[in-house]
């Protein structure tokens, strides 16, 4: 704490500076005489009191300005979080929609894998009982050919059977 050494012989406060004494005797004390150079001090005073006012006033209006401007920034900045936020939750529950239609896609895949597995099997199925029928066509066909030989030598057989009987 600094100790204050000008002191005002009217009611005891002290000062500082010289200055603030001078101020003091002007503003409290109207009795107290005060010379031409006190004066100028004084006036002095509240001209650079009044410029730092004035300065403080501005950098005050210029800071509420700022705040405002910060205000409104944050007020902007606290919809697109919101804006932001709910896209988020579109996108989350697109994201959970894709992820069930993967789901069912894969199970469909995995269907359609079981059923070409038995289609394969069944083709293979029908592929043996088609190689069996036409080594059954073939038997069937030399057994033909051999009835239609044995057919062909009755026919024979009758018709001189026949002719020998006209004769």
């Amino acid at each position: 704490m600094t100790k204050k050494k000008f002191k005002c012989e009217k009611c005891g406060d002290a000062f500082d500076t010289k200055r603030g004494l001078h101020v003091h005797k002007a503003k409290k004390h109207e009795d107290v005489d005060v010379s031409e150079y006190e004066i100028e001090e004084i006036l002095d005073l509240l001209d650079e009191s009044m410029e730092e006012a004035l300065d403080i006033k501005k950098k005050k209006e210029n800071l509420e300005k700022r705040v405002r401007e910060v205000q409104s920034e944050e007020k902007k900045l606290e919809h697109e979080v919101e804006d932001l936020k709910e896209e988020r939750e579109d996108l989350r529950e697109k994201l959970d929609g894709f992820r069930e239609e993967k789901e069912d896609l894969k199970m469909e895949v995995d269907s359609l894998k079981n059923e070409r597995a038995d289609l394969e099997a069944r083709k293979n199925s029908l592929e043996g009982e088609v190689e069996a029928l036409e080594e059954e066509m073939k038997e069937v066909e030399k057994s033909l050919t051999r009835k239609k030989d044995v057919l062909t030598r009755l026919r024979h057989q009758i018709y001189e059977f026949d002719k020998n009987l006209k004769q």
